[in-house]
């Protein structure tokens, strides 16, 4: 066989349509955020692809929109970029929009065919500060418990060493 020569075999039966993959809840809310965060701050597609493009994770703008028409997912890589362009925590991404969920007292799911939770309890849960399933005023020790086992050490600081011993202190007590 010559060089220049090339040979293409197809196999039909063995190609199957590639199924979209629809985003779930938290998908849903990072699109609508990041319009509503675009808008509001007055940048046209082009701007913030510039923006992203500057810290190192460019998205095109033709890929801003894919993302607003739910056509393309962000990955942990884009979403923390997209935060930092927009000047936001990537909490503040990932939090069920109000508009959407009817109010700060309203609920949202966070997985797919999930239990609802309200917007506080979903924001407290990505905070670290509460347990995604606590009570309004959780008591102080399951809440101590979660964030000793949700923050990471490098980030813990005074604050949850002094929590600890309080949970130590508490087991001990009885």
């Amino acid at each position: 066989m010559s060089p220049d020569r090339i040979i293409l075999i197809c196999h039909p039966e063995g190609v199957t349509d590639k199924k979209a993959i629809e985003p779930g809840p938290v998908g849903v809310a990072v699109a609508q955020n990041l319009e509503q965060l675009r808008e509001s701050r007055n940048l046209t597609y082009a701007e913030l692809s510039r923006r992203l493009t500057q810290l190192g994770r460019p998205i095109a703008p033709l890929g801003l929109t894919r993302i607003r028409d739910r056509q393309r997912r962000v990955d942990v890589d884009d979403l923390v970029a997209l935060a930092l362009a927009l000047d936001v925590s990537p909490v503040t991404l990932l939090l069920p929009p109000y508009a959407s969920v009817g109010g700060v007292n309203s609920t949202a799911p966070v997985t797919e065919g999930g239990a609802d939770y309200s917007v506080t309890q979903i924001w407290s849960w990505l905070t670290a500060n509460a347990p995604i399933d606590a009570p309004p005023l959780p008591p102080p020790r399951e809440v101590l418990r979660f964030q000793l086992a949700a923050v990471p050490d490098s980030v813990a600081g005074p604050f949850l060493q002094y929590a600890a011993s309080r949970v130590e202190d508490d087991d001990a007590d009885g």
